[in-house]
Protein backbone atom coordinates (compact mmCIF):
# COMPACT_ATOMS: atom_id res chain seq x y z
CA UNK A 1 0.00 0.00 0.00
CA UNK A 2 2.84 2.38 0.88
CA UNK A 3 4.55 1.73 -2.49
CA UNK A 4 1.24 2.36 -4.24
CA UNK A 5 0.75 5.73 -2.50
CA UNK A 6 4.34 6.77 -3.23
CA UNK A 7 3.82 5.84 -6.90
CA UNK A 8 0.59 7.87 -7.07
CA UNK A 9 2.20 10.92 -5.44
CA UNK A 10 5.15 10.69 -7.83
CA UNK A 11 2.84 10.39 -10.82
CA UNK A 12 0.85 13.41 -9.66
CA UNK A 13 4.02 15.48 -9.28
CA UNK A 14 5.23 14.52 -12.76
CA UNK A 15 1.82 15.19 -14.28
CA UNK A 16 1.38 18.58 -12.62
CA UNK A 17 4.93 19.62 -13.54
CA UNK A 18 4.52 18.67 -17.19
CA UNK A 19 1.06 20.28 -17.30
CA UNK A 20 2.44 23.54 -15.96
CA UNK A 21 5.29 23.48 -18.46
CA UNK A 22 2.99 22.94 -21.46
CA UNK A 23 0.30 25.37 -20.37
CA UNK A 24 2.65 28.24 -19.50
CA UNK A 25 4.01 28.29 -23.02
CA UNK A 26 4.74 32.00 -23.25
CA UNK A 27 8.06 33.01 -21.80
CA UNK A 28 8.79 35.88 -24.18
CA UNK A 29 5.90 38.28 -23.60
CA UNK A 30 6.11 38.93 -19.89
CA UNK A 31 4.30 41.92 -18.46
CA UNK A 32 5.19 43.46 -15.13
CA UNK A 33 2.23 43.54 -12.77
CA UNK A 34 1.58 46.81 -10.98
CA UNK A 35 0.71 44.88 -7.80
CA UNK A 36 1.72 41.44 -6.60
CA UNK A 37 -0.16 39.19 -6.59
CA UNK A 38 -2.74 39.87 -9.30
CA UNK A 39 -6.04 39.88 -7.39
CA UNK A 40 -8.58 40.31 -10.20
CA UNK A 41 -9.97 38.17 -12.99
CA UNK A 42 -12.85 38.39 -15.43
CA UNK A 43 -15.63 35.87 -14.77
CA UNK A 44 -14.64 32.76 -16.70
CA UNK A 45 -14.64 29.22 -15.30
CA UNK A 46 -11.88 27.92 -17.57
CA UNK A 47 -9.59 30.85 -16.78
CA UNK A 48 -10.25 30.80 -13.03
CA UNK A 49 -9.56 27.05 -12.92
CA UNK A 50 -6.11 27.86 -14.30
CA UNK A 51 -5.20 31.04 -12.39
CA UNK A 52 -7.19 30.79 -9.17
CA UNK A 53 -10.80 30.54 -8.07
CA UNK A 54 -10.56 33.15 -5.31
CA UNK A 55 -9.78 36.13 -7.55
CA UNK A 56 -12.16 39.10 -7.43
CA UNK A 57 -14.14 40.32 -10.42
CA UNK A 58 -13.22 43.94 -11.22
CA UNK A 59 -15.91 46.62 -11.40
CA UNK A 60 -14.98 47.15 -15.07
CA UNK A 61 -13.33 44.42 -17.13
CA UNK A 62 -10.34 45.24 -19.32
CA UNK A 63 -11.42 46.09 -22.87
CA UNK A 64 -9.70 46.48 -26.20
CA UNK A 65 -9.53 50.11 -27.29
CA UNK A 66 -11.69 50.39 -30.39
CA UNK A 67 -13.85 47.52 -29.16
CA UNK A 68 -14.25 43.92 -30.19
CA UNK A 69 -14.70 44.81 -33.87
CA UNK A 70 -11.24 46.41 -33.96
CA UNK A 71 -9.71 43.35 -32.30
CA UNK A 72 -11.48 41.07 -34.79
CA UNK A 73 -9.95 43.04 -37.69
CA UNK A 74 -6.48 42.25 -36.39
CA UNK A 75 -7.19 38.53 -36.01
CA UNK A 76 -9.04 38.36 -39.37
CA UNK A 77 -5.83 39.50 -41.06
CA UNK A 78 -3.76 36.83 -39.29
CA UNK A 79 -5.30 33.47 -40.22
CA UNK A 80 -3.51 30.22 -39.50
CA UNK A 81 -1.59 29.00 -42.55
CA UNK A 82 -1.17 25.42 -41.31
CA UNK A 83 -3.04 23.12 -43.71
CA UNK A 84 -4.34 21.05 -40.76
CA UNK A 85 -6.40 24.05 -39.64
CA UNK A 86 -8.18 24.39 -43.00
CA UNK A 87 -10.44 21.34 -42.63
CA UNK A 88 -11.46 21.47 -38.98
CA UNK A 89 -13.36 23.62 -36.51
CA UNK A 90 -11.89 23.95 -33.04
CA UNK A 91 -11.82 26.23 -30.01
CA UNK A 92 -8.86 27.78 -28.21
CA UNK A 93 -8.89 29.87 -25.03
CA UNK A 94 -5.89 32.07 -24.24
CA UNK A 95 -5.59 33.60 -20.77
CA UNK A 96 -3.33 36.57 -20.03
CA UNK A 97 -2.76 39.53 -17.75
CA UNK A 98 -3.55 43.13 -18.62
CA UNK A 99 -1.69 45.26 -16.13
CA UNK A 100 -2.83 48.60 -14.70
CA UNK A 101 -1.06 50.38 -17.60
CA UNK A 102 -2.97 48.44 -20.28
CA UNK A 103 -0.05 46.19 -21.25
CA UNK A 104 -0.94 42.59 -22.10
CA UNK A 105 1.36 39.61 -21.51
CA UNK A 106 2.00 36.38 -19.63
CA UNK A 107 -0.14 34.55 -22.21
CA UNK A 108 -1.10 30.94 -21.63
CA UNK A 109 -3.31 28.39 -23.33
CA UNK A 110 -6.06 27.52 -20.86
CA UNK A 111 -8.02 25.12 -23.06
CA UNK A 112 -6.96 21.52 -23.31
CA UNK A 113 -6.01 19.90 -26.58
CA UNK A 114 -3.88 17.00 -27.70
CA UNK A 115 -1.81 16.26 -30.77
CA UNK A 116 -2.66 18.48 -33.73
CA UNK A 117 -5.05 20.60 -31.64
CA UNK A 118 -2.31 21.41 -29.13
CA UNK A 119 0.05 22.38 -31.95
CA UNK A 120 -2.62 24.54 -33.60
CA UNK A 121 -3.36 26.19 -30.24
CA UNK A 122 0.34 27.07 -30.02
CA UNK A 123 0.05 28.76 -33.41
CA UNK A 124 -2.93 30.80 -32.17
CA UNK A 125 -0.88 31.74 -29.11
CA UNK A 126 1.88 33.05 -31.39
CA UNK A 127 -0.60 35.33 -33.19
CA UNK A 128 -2.12 36.52 -29.89
CA UNK A 129 1.30 37.45 -28.48
CA UNK A 130 1.78 39.85 -31.41
CA UNK A 131 -1.61 41.57 -31.14
CA UNK A 132 -1.62 45.36 -30.66
CA UNK A 133 -1.16 46.56 -27.07
CA UNK A 134 -4.34 48.65 -27.14
CA UNK A 135 -6.01 47.60 -23.90
CA UNK A 136 -7.92 49.68 -21.40
CA UNK A 137 -7.09 48.17 -17.99
CA UNK A 138 -9.67 46.83 -15.57
CA UNK A 139 -10.76 49.05 -12.73
CA UNK A 140 -11.80 48.58 -9.14
CA UNK A 141 -12.72 51.40 -6.77
CA UNK A 142 -12.06 53.88 -9.62
CA UNK A 143 -8.43 52.73 -9.90
CA UNK A 144 -6.76 50.81 -12.73
CA UNK A 145 -5.83 47.30 -11.62
CA UNK A 146 -4.02 44.26 -12.99
CA UNK A 147 -6.51 41.66 -14.22
CA UNK A 148 -6.57 38.28 -15.93
CA UNK A 149 -8.47 38.32 -19.23
CA UNK A 150 -9.34 35.57 -21.71
CA UNK A 151 -9.64 35.48 -25.48
CA UNK A 152 -11.90 32.71 -26.78
CA UNK A 153 -11.52 31.67 -30.41
CA UNK A 154 -13.61 29.42 -32.62
CA UNK A 155 -11.34 28.65 -35.54
CA UNK A 156 -13.10 27.74 -38.79
CA UNK A 157 -10.95 26.96 -41.81
CA UNK A 158 -7.95 28.58 -40.14
CA UNK A 159 -9.68 31.96 -39.72
CA UNK A 160 -9.24 33.67 -36.34
CA UNK A 161 -11.99 36.27 -36.73
CA UNK A 162 -14.46 34.49 -34.42
CA UNK A 163 -13.03 35.83 -31.17
CA UNK A 164 -14.54 37.17 -27.98
CA UNK A 165 -13.43 38.36 -24.57
CA UNK A 166 -15.17 38.98 -21.25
Amino acid sequence: MKKFLISIVGLLLITSTSFAQTQLADTTTQVKSCAEPVNYSVEDMVLKAQVGQSLTKPEANPTFKGGLDELKKYFASHSLTDTRAKDIVFKVHIGFIINCNGQAGNFQIVSKGKGDLQELAQQVLTVVKDMPQNWQPASFDNKSVDCYQILSFTIVGGALDKVSYR
